[in-house]
């Protein structure tokens, strides 16, 4: 296991900057998830954890030594890629054991750790196959194998799991969690799926736009997005946004329509402060529609199953409830819309912050 410190580190392309200044901890035996959109930067701050991208500024330490000027080798970190890199000639035997061999290991050590690993994955009736021969769960398990037998500080993942189907993402999530328990190591991952972060993560790292937006708990990001751009990106339902303003109390809000929200009785701010209010679908309920409510027409409904997706349009933007199954709705039927205060989440509408 090791420490992974990332301080100030910067990345530009001749002009194009595209990490400014991450100040980053990653601690001993944690598995770390770096998540956001395509191009926030996130796999450009992995591949230079590798040694893959030289750091245009700052600093990158990895268990207390600075390895900004050493070669990828020289750092004792594994990398399994997105595509799984794999040697199409070679059998999966030697893909495993090829760091082994080229490093004068002695033939008995390198066949033990073969075998050793082998079972941890669940591939030992594979060994003599290539690449060519195997699925693509098989296929990353073979990476994963690769990255295991050379006993790094340090495991990095590039979306491993982005090639694979639906079913097979979560089963390999879950044999990804129990590995990285049974080795105890130190794991930082990249990804935008938003489920596999917060599924694999002991603590989550939100990049946007070359910036870490919010580092925590998967629980603490979900439960308390710092940032209007955290609360939209995280949670398997994006969540609902209203635009207002503080009411004259300044423990009320009054939405751009004329809806209005009670706070928790709390000051919230100034009268008139401009802000944005999010919610969740699934905090919300349907109720009879009232006078100066939240609520709106029926426009559509998604049934997934499990729950409705009620899309209702309030003359506005529309906004979508999460309803139970068995709720029986018409088209273009009025309601209103039931929220607790406590479920609001109230963010400035200049900085995007929350307050």
């Amino acid at each position: 296991m090791a420490t992974v410190d990332i301080r100030k580190v910067e990345k530009s392309y001749g002009p194009a900057k595209v990490l400014h200044g991450v100040d980053l901890e990653i601690r001993h035996g944690e598995f770390a998830v770096i998540l956001g959109p395509s191009g926030c930067g996130k796999s450009t701050l992995l591949r230079m954890i590798a040694g893959l991208e030289e750091i245009t500024g700052g600093e990158i330490a990895i268990d207390g030594r600075v390895v900004n000027r050493l070669e990828p080798r020289e750092r004792d970190i594994a990398m399994v890629f997105q595509n799984y890199a794999l040697y199409p000639h070679m059998s999966v035997a030697e893909n495993m054991s090829y760091s082994l061999r080229i490093a004068h290991a002695p033939k008995q050590t390198i066949r033990d750790k073969v075998a050793g690993v082998a079972g941890i994955l669940g591939i030992g009736d594979f060994l003599a196959r290539k690449p060519t021969q195997l699925s693509g769960g098989q296929r990353q398990r073979v990476a994963m194998g690769r990255a295991i037998i050379r006993e790094p500080k340090v495991f990095l993942f590039d979306e491993p799991l982005s090639n694979l189907d639906a079913k097979l993402r979560h089963q390999m999530r879950t044999e990804l969690k129990r590995l990285h328990l049974r080795l105890d190591a130190t794991s930082i991952l990249v990804t935008h799926d938003q489920v596999e972060a917060m599924s694999l993560a002991n603590r989550l790292i939100v990049m946007n736009a070359g910036r870490v937006e919010q580092v925590g708990t998967p629980g603490e990001v979900y439960a308390r997005p710092a940032t209007l751009f955290v609360a939209g990106f995280i949670g398997s339902l994006p969540m609902n946004f209203f635009k207002g303003k503080v009411a004259d109390d300044g423990r009320s809000l009054s939405l751009d329509g004329g809806a209005a929200l009670a706070g928790e009785g709390a000051q919230i701010g100034p009268p008139d402060r401009e802000v944005v209010v999010g919610v969740r679908p699934d905090a919300l309920a349907l109720a009879p529609s009232t006078a100066g409510g939240l609520g709106g027409r029926v426009e559509l409904v998604e049934d997934l199953g499990s729950v409705k997706l009620v899309h209702l349009d309030d003359g506005r933007d529309g906004f979508v409830v999460a309803a139970p199954p068995d709720t029986e709705l018409g088209e273009a039927t009025e309601h209103g819309v039931k929220v607790r205060a406590k479920d609001l989440h109230l963010f400035d509408a200049a900085s995007g912050r929350r307050l």
